[in-house]
């Protein structure tokens, strides 16, 4: 038995071994902890990636129930007809399982325990565990905070881990009070000298219990003894959630790290436990973090801040995208501070979040709102910019919201999935399914809408040897923008690389003087006439300068409309894909001039100042009202993923078979647990037994579960063409038959203007499970509106999708958006 120095304190003197005889736990330095040392691995059984179903067939076999322990030499045939060999694997000195098999695999660890308990699991290197069958989120980045509650069978349990990375440390821990403190992941913000605003902080409460917890308080005590008390929101059982707590500051705080506490307290004001955390003290001229409350799902978010050192009301105000595995803060203190603007720096939600895209675009969005109301600037001279990740991020946003920047710095970026990563591609560009589930990624591709980067001005920077970025990504970029626009610039570093310049503030990268110099001297122009503005989805982007895209003829289709400088006193336009336009003729430089949209002239003398909208019907564009409640628009469409914001709610089934319920809880946990993971993020878990229709008017929804099972189906989607019960589906007509199908869907959320409710559904355990691992929270992949499918995806990938489309701009089944592969 090899040792790590340290006693033996939560099994005392207990041998735990695997079924192959060799020792599985040993005790490491921290008292009361075991690490895994011994199982079995198997690799390359599956592609995964950036496709919205990615093939498995260990996974399949988890589904379909037919998944049973290995043993060293058990084989697995991939889909590719290949055969894999289960192998033995044994940590390092320092608990790592490290070999190649952990690159696209998974590690089996079965596992002998004295006793039936509730540990903290404490896995990194894994995107996911089942254990005992039950599935919980991972750790594939390897930060080490993510602390699972599970509970252990007396005798043997099964952990099964999916690994990606290369790497996998196991670890269990005492679970200790019922109710625990994690504060290894804190969101904080700084104080600031002279600031008396109260302040938030997010931390990790573990639920270490069988019921949800609700009730309970947290406490934050200033060095000075004063405290701030704050509800918690409930805590789902096994399981944990980042809640929000209030933080005072203190006057007269030296700068540096002030020591506070926080502390949890039960339903009866008993102290559960309390922890020492340091807060940093910053002058309000130095860089810093700052808190808020997020409006995707009531999460604390920070964002970085370099204050202007000459606050002024002309200033400029540059948001600045961070790379992977980089902190805000730390893309922020990457600038030297100057006088004439303020850098603002997201998060992405985590360092490395969501590329930007999804809910990393969503948080760009919400602090740059949040900037443009705090931060002295001129709304013309408001400027994009980031490295690497951050890079494509600059792309990627600046060609979204077109209008919005009077100058875009891309460094070391690249432009899409597509082109740098690899996303998913049909393999038969002619079949309607694939077709569909391509258009749903359309949000993703920059190319699509690369043709709104000629309206601001662009410095693209890039290192000549770039190693993690190819510099063909910026050398492409800007061979198509320089045939399109005379406002761009390109250097490229000789000799440089990924990250190059001085390590410390004002990295030549990310801090380029020419740059900058660009930056200072440019402004959005007064009062834009020309538009040429292409959107793929309104709900994400609909409006560039006075046009505002309100409806598709084709959802998710490119849209687009041009509008040229007046020519003999009118103003002409084109368009593609829109059947539903406001036009802002208010505006005084567009009064009184003639209007033609596709060669059809349309009277405007009447028209009074504001928006106007037409409706293209049969050809012909005429006067309209703005899109009423029962309809899509840009406050409210798909797709699939578009309902996971707005505050979202998971909610839970609970009137089905016992094994469909724990599916339900189990789903819906797991979902929380990975968007608290990748999104920072922290969801209203509850069973359908608990949920109030009227007190969550203003949230969107998510349903686990059918028709048959969960029990607040009937209100929110009784109405829907697309029906999922025990043994069949139908969706507008159509009926499917069998207990292994899945589906998954959207629709708008009756009695409000903007809500959304989802479900993920199956039509037994088979189709329930097959939607566990899907990659929601993945960008780059996307969903329809609407997707039905079997187990056969996780062996044929997409293209066995059953049926799948988009609803009209009435929420109706379309049959020119859909396809139907087979009928029963």
């Amino acid at each position: 038995m090899r040792k790590i120095r340290g006693q033996l304190r939560f099994i005392q003197n207990a041998v735990v071994r695997n079924s192959f005889g060799l020792i599985l736990f040993i005790v490491s330095g921290i008292a009361g902890a075991q690490v895994a040392t011994s199982g079995l691995a198997i690799s390359d059984i599956g592609v995964g990636g950036r496709t919205p179903f990615p093939t498995d067939a260990l996974l399949q076999k988890v589904v379909l129930g037919t998944w049973r322990p290995p043993l060293a030499g058990d084989a697995i045939t991939a889909p590719d007809g290949s055969r894999h060999i289960w192998k033995e694997v044994h940590s390092n000195k320092d608990g790592w399982f490290e070999d190649d098999a952990l690159n696209n695999g998974y590690v089996f660890l079965p596992l002998d325990w004295p006793k039936a308990e509730t540990v903290d699991l404490v896995a990194q290197g894994d995107s996911a565990v089942y254990v005992n069958g039950a599935i919980r989120a991972g750790d594939p980045y390897q930060y080490g905070y993510l602390k699972i509650p599970v509970h252990l069978n007396q005798g043997r349990n099964s952990l099964l881990f999916a690994c990606g990375r290369g790497r996998l440390r196991v670890e269990f821990k005492s679970a200790g009070q019922p109710l625990a403190l994690n504060t290894d992941d804190l969101t904080l913000p700084d104080l600031i000298q002279g600031q008396h605003d109260d302040l938030w902080l997010g931390a990790v409460v573990i639920n270490n219990t069988d019921a949800d917890m609700r009730g309970f308080k947290a406490t934050t005590i200033r060095p000075d003894g004063k405290t701030e008390t704050t509800d918690l929101p409930a805590i789902p059982a096994m399981s944990l959630r980042k809640v929000p707590v209030k933080l005072s500051p203190q006057d007269n705080l030296a700068l540096g790290n002030a020591t506070y506490r926080l502390a949890i307290y039960d339903t009866h004001n008993n102290k559960l436990q309390g922890k020492e955390f340091s807060v940093r003290v910053r002058q309000a001229l130095q860089t810093q973090k700052r808190t808020f409350i997020s409006g995707i799902d009531g999460s604390v978010q920070y964002y970085g801040v370099v204050p202007a050192q000459k606050p002024f009301s002309q200033n400029a105000l540059i948001m600045t995208l961070h790379g992977a595995s980089v902190e805000g803060i730390g893309q922020a203190e990457a600038y030297a501070p100057k006088d004439w603007c303020t850098l603002v720096a997201p998060t992405n939600r985590r360092p490395y979040g969501f590329d930007w895209e999804d809910w990393g675009r969503l948080d760009f969005n919400e602090v740059f709102a949040l900037a443009k109301k705090q931060v002295s600037h001129d709304p013309n001279r408001v400027i994009l910019t980031g490295h690497s990740m951050g890079g494509h991020g600059t792309w990627s946003i600046g060609s979204t919201y077109p209008g919005s920047f009077a100058a875009i710095g891309p460094s070391a970026g690249w432009v899409s999935f597509w082109t740098y990563t690899g996303a998913y591609e049909p393999k038969d560009l002619k079949d309607p399914m694939e077709q569909i589930l391509r258009r749903a990624e359309d949000s993703s591709d920059t190319a699509t809408f690369r043709s709104n980067l000629v309206q601001p001005s662009i410095y693209i920077l890039h290192g000549e040897k770039d190693d993690n970025v190819p510099v063909t990504e910026a050398r492409n970029m800007y061979d198509y923008l320089k045939k399109a626009t005379d406002h761009v610039q390109y250097h490229e570093q000789p000799g440089a690389g990924h990250w190059w310049g001085t390590p410390q503030v004002g990295a030549a990268c990310v801090d380029w003087a020419p740059m900058f110099q660009l930056f200072q001297s440019t402004s959005l122009p007064e009062h834009p006439l020309d538009v040429d503005f292409t959107t793929v989805n309104p709900a994400v982007s609909s409006t560039c300068r006075w046009v505002t895209i309100l409806e598709q003829e084709h959802s998710l289709a490119p849209s687009r409309v041009a509008f040229g400088s007046p020519y003999s006193s009118v103003l002409a336009g084109k368009t593609e894909n829109v059947s539903l336009l406001s036009l802002d003729l208010g505006q005084t430089q567009l009064w009184g001039l003639g209007l033609s949209i596709d060669g059809q002239q349309i009277p405007v003398s009447h028209v009074p100042k504001g928006p106007m909208t037409l409706k293209k019907i049969n050809g012909t564009w005429i006067y309209a009202k703005l899109p009423n409640d029962v309809e899509k628009s840009p406050a409210r469409g798909g797709p699939f993923k578009v309902a996971f914001q707005r505050n979202m709610i998971f909610v839970y089934g609970t009137h089905g078979t016992a094994e469909e319920n724990k599916w339900a809880q189990s789903a819906a946990k797991y979902d929380a647990e990975s968007f608290y993971y990748r999104g920072n993020g922290a969801v209203d878990v509850l069973p359908d037994t608990a949920f109030n229709t009227r007190r969550t008017k203003d949230r969107n929804v998510i349903l686990f579960g059918n028709a048959d099972t969960n029990g607040a189906w009937n209100d929110l989607l009784g109405d829907s063409p697309v029906q999922v019960r025990r043994g069949g589906l139908g969706v507008g007509g159509r009926l499917y038959s069998g207990s292994d199908l899945s589906c998954l869907f959207l629709r708008p959320r009756k009695g409000t203007k903007d809500g959304l409710v989802a479900a993920v559904s199956g039509t037994g355990v088979v189709g329930m499970r097959t939607t566990d691992r899907l990659p929601i929270f993945l960008s780059g992949c996307e969903y329809p509106d609407w997707v039905v499918f079997r187990p056969t995806v996780l062996m044929q990938g997409p293209s066995a999708c059953v049926a799948a489309g988009f609803f009209d701009n009435k929420w109706a089944v379309d049959p020119d958006q859909s396809a139907f592969r087979n009928r029963d």
